[in-house]
């Protein structure tokens, strides 16, 4: 009996169990965001090319990656689901890694990587910009912790590159560690900043080789930053939006203990099982907070807590997406009050980890008995009928996509995101040079988007124009 239970305990299993799940996820609950980084490798696949064909918020560094892909035949949407299952295997991996540098405890490293697995990547379940960048950002603080700063610079430089949020995060980051460094442990870390300074400037390098620099800071830098503005409002709103949801005070515009929260059967099980633990941890830390200031331990805390404020970048998508890393705070209150429990210790641990994968299993499969629109030879291509505000919506988008692969359309144009997914799902990009159908999502000081959108048309000459009468936000 001991040596079954060790067995599904054991690392071994664990992967096992995961690949088997990641598949299921992939297959029944597949989200928009996973065919919009395909729509990507669809333009690039075509030969389209970056700024003269269409646009990407996320800068070149993502395109010559999916063009070395291509050299290789690397092109199916398959291999993209597969790429998604080694990333979040790396994520959990490496945050494993950088746990075992401050605990020396085998129960609670193997309930990181565990969690890790299933919490860091929960919902987008594809090769995608908000975790990929998230391993050079682990990987980055991991070699800091090692003293390696060249690495660490070299690692870190890429961040900001491939997702701009999280590389600006991750500069405050930096600089926190700088003074921290310098006040608390009296080691200057100079040589850190100049690997990273110089490893950027020659990320910049690059791109101007290939492409015209005022086009990436046009589409990736000041756009970006745009849109963030006239979405979430004045610079005030928006760090007052920051603080409330980096603090869990606020998740999915729902406020802690307001009348709404409790409305929200999931959302309260989601509090209870990922929040109460940061909340209490974090008075436990404030009442003795001189003495947790100068622990080793702070600079690691510090880190999850500012990788958990890149949650602000994915408001809208649901609970799962807000976890990345914060269930550390929980497993270090088990952890600190294991005295009071030691027989127990382990067994918390495990039941701990276990509910939480049954709590984000549940939640990930809501969409196993639901409608999908599927492509015909690849039924991992698809989108469920949840993703859809109403019943409308989901038939005219159907309708669609069938009517695209009945006649074997190509050269498509469209005029928003219902007529836009209908090409996807047919495995073929659209001649679009905007992938992005949200109006109120354009910044009016930067892009005038209908302009932008009819002038892209009669520039493209397609033969087929595609609109759903059911488009919404166009």
């Amino acid at each position: 009996m001991d040596r079954a239970f060790r067995f599904f305990l054991s690392y071994h299993f664990i992967l096992f169990f995961y690949v088997f799940y990641y598949l299921i996820i992939s297959y029944f609950s597949n989200e928009f965001d996973s065919l919009h980084f395909y729509e990507i490798v669809l333009k690039v696949n075509s030969g389209d090319i970056l700024y003269a064909d269409y646009n990407v918020w996320y800068g070149p560094h993502l395109i010559f990656f999916l063009n070395f892909l291509k050299l290789l035949n690397l092109t199916n949407y398959n291999f993209y689901i597969f790429l998604g299952l080694i990333q979040n295997i790396v994520l959990a991996y490496i945050i494993f890694k950088i746990n075992n540098h401050f605990y020396n405890d085998k129960a609670l490293s193997k309930s990181v990587f565990v969690l890790g697995l299933f919490c860091i990547n929960p919902m987008v379940n594809n090769f995608y910009w908000d975790y990929y960048a998230l391993i050079f950002f682990f990987t980055s603080f991991y070699y800091y912790l090692k003293n390696d700063y060249l690495k660490s610079g070299f690692f870190g430089s890429f961040i900001f590159f491939l997702k701009q949020t999280q590389g600006v995060f991750f500069i405050f980051f930096i600089l926190f560690l700088f003074f921290y460094d310098l006040l608390f442990k009296k080691k200057n870390i100079k040589n850190y900043l100049i690997y990273f300074l110089i490893f950027s400037l020659f990320q910049f390098i690059i791109i101007g080789m290939f492409y015209d620099i005022n086009d990436y800071l046009y589409n990736s830098i000041y756009f970006i930053f745009g849109y963030s503005e006239s979405l979430f409002g004045s610079k005030l709103q928006t760090i007052a939006l920051i603080i409330l949801k980096s603090s869990f005070l606020q998740v999915d515009q729902i406020t802690i203990f307001s009348k709404d929260f409790f409305r929200h059967k999931t959302l309260i099980l989601f509090y209870l099982i990922f929040i109460l633990g940061f909340h209490l941890w974090a008075i436990s830390f404030i009442l003795k907070l001189k003495r947790n200031i100068l622990s080793e331990k702070f600079i690691y805390f510090f880190f999850i807590f500012v990788v958990s404020c890149l949650m602000t970048s994915l408001i809208g998508r649901g609970y799962l997406s807000k976890i990345f890393i914060i269930f550390i705070f929980t497993l270090d209150l088990i952890y600190n009050n294991k005295y009071l429990y030691e027989k127990l210790y382990k067994k918390i641990l495990f039941s701990y980890t276990i509910l939480s994968i049954i709590f984000i299993s549940l939640i990930s499969l809501k969409n196993f008995n639901n409608e999908f629109i599927r492509y015909e030879n690849n039924k991992f291509l698809s989108i469920p009928k949840s993703f859809f505000q109403d019943q409308d919506l989901y038939n005219s988008t159907k309708d669609l996509k069938n009517y695209i692969y009945k006649k074997k359309l190509e050269n498509i144009f469209v005029f928003g995101n219902s007529s836009r997914l209908a090409v996807i799902l047919n495995n073929i990009p659209t001649m679009n040079y905007n992938l992005y159908f949200y109006i109120t999502w354009q910044p009016s000081e930067i892009l005038e988007f209908k302009n932008k959108l009819f002038n892209d048309l009669k520039t493209k000459q397609p033969k087929t124009l595609i609109y759903s009468n059911k488009e919404r936000k166009t």
